[in-house]
């Protein structure tokens, strides 16, 4: 996949999730956790995300949301997929795809949970480059039908055979975060409907990235 096709991607996938808004229900729990624990901080200036956890309240729904968050992802990825060759959207379709894969998604979920969230806030670089190498886990596992172990030597592999893609990926992902991040800040302070506006757009954000994740892969792998 060249730079152009990669390019295309990401606006194909975004004019998906724009005619399919209904792919945004999969990542709408999480969206509601982040949302929650974004107003529960007295923090009221821009900081890095560990200072939000400085409670053993939000410490619990920060690890809530990350679980909560891949497990969206797995229905997304689902959905995604099914939608690429049927052009239909089925969520009890998706419900029987994640169920036959039902202890090894949990599984998965539950250790990126902690990995990548525990690494990603208290240190920083190192939880970006456990979430590169570890970026097609979940899609091994709901298409190919990988095992956890067996994901993570298949996106170990993934990544070094498209080291130059993964990364442009990788890099437009970090960067929508990051921009998330600082608007998701500064819609808190609108009074009353800010917590949902938060919800609407942290939904449609995860939506997007998974969306675009799993055409990537399906398009890696010519699935």
């Amino acid at each position: 996949m060249n730079s152009r096709e990669f390019w295309n991607e990401a606006k194909d996938s975004f004019r998906l999730l724009i005619r399919r808004p209904s792919f945004i229900l999969t990542t709408a729990v999480p969206a509601l956790i982040f949302s929650l624990i974004l107003s529960l901080t007295p923090v009221r200036r821009l900081v890095w995300i560990s200072s939000y956890f400085q409670s053993f309240t939000l410490a619990g729904l920060g690890l809530a949301g990350m679980f909560t968050m891949f497990l969206g992802m797995c229905f997304l990825i689902a959905l995604v997929w099914d939608y690429q060759y049927r052009s239909i959207i089925d969520f009890r379709r998706v419900y029987r795809i994640i169920q036959s894969r039902y202890s090894d998604v949990l599984f998965a979920c539950l250790g990126l949970g902690l990995l990548i969230g525990f690494f990603s806030v208290w240190f920083v670089f190192a939880g970006f480059f456990l979430a590169f190498l570890l970026i097609f886990c979940l899609p091994a596992i709901v298409i190919r039908g990988d095992d956890p172990f067996s994901a993570i030597k298949t996106s170990f592999h993934m990544v070094y055979d498209n080291l130059a893609e993964v990364f442009a990926f990788f890099i437009l992902a970090l960067a929508l975060f990051v921009i998330g991040y600082v608007l998701v800040w500064l819609i808190r302070f609108i009074p009353l409907v800010g917590i949902f506006i938060n919800i609407i757009f942290i939904a449609s954000l995860l939506a997007y990235v998974g969306t675009l994740l799993t055409r990537f892969y399906l398009r890696l792998t010519r699935y």
